[in-house]
């Protein structure tokens, strides 16, 4: 060996550990930045504690709540799940079966995005809906929905499932919804 090995087989020996600490240091600090994201209430005035229960609430219940969809059990494998959508574009997502996104978690709608919710609610004629639509059948789920677009205020139950007009509408939503990134709460 020469001496210029030597003296970098040298170099590399003493600041091996230098090395070594600015690497774990570095990687330990990029984690400690990650923060867990969770709703702004400050920015939306929302009180997401107040949705904290299992219990769906429409957009009846609160003016801060634009539109709401809720898919309910069946004996089968029926997709169960609750969305709340608010004015200002946050969701609250509760997803129990069946579903690929299992829990309680934050997705984003864009001002675009109720744009084109309230959209497809005129032009399905959301408004001039049923409150409810029954069905003999015991076993069938219900898909429960709610919007409100300035001072219109509906809710219906649609438990007949096929309902031209208002399955496309809840189809638009949950199709629009699984484009979304969940974020866990």
């Amino acid at each position: 060996m020469t001496s210029k090995t030597n003296s970098r087989v040298q170099i590399v020996k003493n600041h091996k550990f230098t090395f070594l600490f600015i690497i774990v240091s570095l990687f330990f600090s990029s984690c400690s930045f990650q923060k867990k994201a969770v709703p702004d209430s400050s920015s939306s005035n929302i009180d997401f504690k107040k949705f904290e229960t299992k219990k769906i609430v429409s957009a009846k219940d609160d003016q801060f709540i634009f539109s709401t969809i809720e898919r309910t059990p069946c004996k089968g494998t029926c997709p169960v799940y609750k969305l709340i959508i608010f004015k200002s574009g946050d969701a609250i997502y509760d997803g129990s079966d069946h579903v690929i996104h299992t829990g309680r978690f934050l997705v984003k709608f864009s001002k675009v995005d109720l744009e084109k919710i309230s959209a497809k609610a005129k032009e399905v004629k959301y408004f001039s809906f049923k409150n409810e639509y029954p069905t003999k059948s015991g076993d069938f789920p219900a898909t429960i929905t709610s919007l409100r677009v300035n001072k219109k205020v509906k809710s219906t139950n649609n438990r007949a499932g096929s309902i031209k007009g208002l399955s496309d509408f809840e189809n638009f939503i949950e199709q629009m919804l699984f484009t979304k990134k969940f974020i866990p709460l």
